[in-house]
């Protein structure tokens, strides 16, 4: 699919493509595709031909972590583990 294996991470997936990044997220059952649209959706289509899996639409949440999108950026966050950090250590961060 043109994508570089990360050697840092083995389910993580990259392409650099006109100066744009597109990357496959994958953890156990789940895919995430991230990137410029045309390329996310070329993927999509491309990944459920191969393999036995469905599209749930627009993700807001991955394997824990929040996502929050913007014009041209993407946030990953993980509040629940921050907040568990906070309790075992009791943090003061509020």
């Amino acid at each position: 699919m043109g994508y570089v294996h990360c050697n840092a991470d083995q389910c993580y997936f990259f392409d650099w493509e006109d100066g744009a990044l597109s990357l496959i997220l994958l953890c156990v059952y789940d895919c995430l595709l991230t990137g410029p649209k045309e390329k996310v959706l070329k993927a999509k289509t491309k990944f459920i031909r191969l393999f036995d899996c469905k599209d749930i639409g627009e993700m807001k949440e991955y394997v824990g972590c929040v996502i929050e999108r913007g014009k041209g950026w993407l946030k990953m966050t993980q509040p629940t583990q921050l907040w568990k950090f906070e309790d075992e250590f009791d943090l003061q961060t509020h």
